[in-house]
């Protein structure tokens, strides 16, 4: 957003990241609560659980960033450098 200020156009998206990230804290929290605890079940059962979060996290991320809706903060930043100095 800072380095919006010279041009002052500043993207819906870029407006929408705040809110976004706030509602995906509120839903990490709820499926903190709803996904049980897997410290009392066997190994197995847990790397495959540890397996899947990763898969799983993976795929979203790069669905993501393929869209271009939301950036992630690392994304966010490198993007808004490379749209200051034209390479974007």
């Amino acid at each position: 957003m800072i380095l919006h200020k010279k041009d002052k156009r500043l993207r819906l998206l870029d407006l929408l990241q705040l809110p976004f990230s706030l509602i995906f804290t509120r839903f990490l929290n709820l499926f903190t609560y709803i996904i049980p605890d897997f410290n009392e079940y066997s190994l197995l059962l847990r790397l495959f659980v540890l397996f899947l979060a990763i898969v799983l996290t993976g795929i979203g991320a790069a669905t993501m960033l393929n869209m271009n809706l939301i950036p992630n903060p690392g994304d966010g930043i490198v993007q808004a450098i490379a749209a200051e100095i034209k390479k974007i």
